[in-house]
C-alpha cells in the first residue's frame, strides 16, 4: 500500500469520526436523559480517538520518507521470508 492510499484512508477516517462527533454533540444537547448518557460516553470515546487520528495523519505528514523506507524493507522480508519457505518444503 502506498503512502499516499494510506494517507487517504486516515483522512476519511478522520472524517468519518468527525461526523460521528457532531451526531452524538447534536444527541447530547437535544436527547432524552438515557440518550445524553450515552452520548456523552460516545463523545468522551471519539474525541480521544479524534486526537488519535489527528496525532497518525500529522505523524504520516512528518515522516514520509521513513514509512517509504520501512515498507521497502517489510516488501524484501516478506519476498525472503516465502524464498525460505519455498525453498524448505521444495526439497526432501
Amino acid at each position: 500500500m502506498s503512502m499516499p492510499h494510506i494517507r487517504y484512508e486516515v483522512a476519511m477516517m478522520l472524517a468519518e469520526v468527525g461526523c460521528e462527533l457532531a451526531e452524538a454533540e447534536h444527541r447530547l444537547a437535544t436527547g432524552a436523559a438515557r440518550d445524553r448518557v450515552a452520548a456523552a460516553g460516545a463523545f468522551v470515546l471519539l474525541k480521544r480517538q479524534k486526537a488519535l487520528i489527528e496525532a497518525r495523519l500529522a505523524e504520516i505528514d512528518a515522516h514520509p520518507a521513513a514509512t517509504e523506507t520501512f515498507l521497502a524493507w517489510f516488501k524484501e522480508e516478506l519476498f525472503n521470508f516465502k524464498v525460505r519457505l519455498e525453498g524448505g518444503f521444495g526439497h526432501p
